[in-house]
């Protein structure tokens, strides 16, 4: 198979999920848990299967749960940025509920990046269905903040739809929005 291409993006569109990457056990900081992220960039929908990797540079964005309560891998990245993402959640009075969204430009430790955390409302309720809704939210939220690629960590501890269900759902949905 030859590699997809990237084309330039549309005028008025936004991004497109392009690769979902799962890994089943354990997260970045070792906590033994299922862990996806999916890509998102402007090409046609790709979904396969890998290791993933946090990024330092472009947009990263986290699924946060009711109460403002961040994943593993947030944490792992808030701890990079000397606590930036628990200052933002703070200052913004973020909680986490269905439907929020909240950017953080260029945090220290992560200066060429961009994180957009996504409230996901209480982890139990976060079903597929309920991940569609969440990828069509990442997808608008994504289009005020990016204009090229972005990756989402799908990770929510608690939640009925986990490890790669959650990443493709999630992608469904921001396709479904798209």
């Amino acid at each position: 198979a030859r590699p997809a291409k990237t084309l330039p993006a549309p005028v008025g569109h936004a991004l497109r999920p392009v690769r979902g990457y799962s890994k089943s056990r354990t997260a970045f900081d070792g906590v033994s848990q299922p862990v996806s992220c999916i890509f998102m960039e402007w090409i046609v929908m790709k979904i396969s299967f890998a290791e993933p990797k946090l990024p330092t540079s472009g947009l990263l964005g986290f699924l946060v749960g009711a109460d403002a309560r961040l994943g593993a891998s947030a944490k792992v990245v808030d701890k990079a940025t000397k606590g930036a993402l628990t200052r933002a959640l703070k200052a913004a009075s973020f909680a986490g509920k269905k439907g929020e969204s909240l950017s953080v430009l260029a945090p220290q430790g992560r200066e060429k990046a961009t994180i957009l955390l996504i409230g996901a409302g209480n982890a139990k309720d976060v079903d597929a269905l309920r991940a569609q809704e969440i990828g069509a939210q990442i997808y608008k939220a994504i289009g005020a903040v990016s204009g090229s690629a972005a990756t989402i960590i799908a990770e929510m501890t608690g939640a009925k739809a986990r490890g790669g269900e959650l990443a493709a759902s999630i992608a469904i949905g921001a396709r479904l929005r798209s």
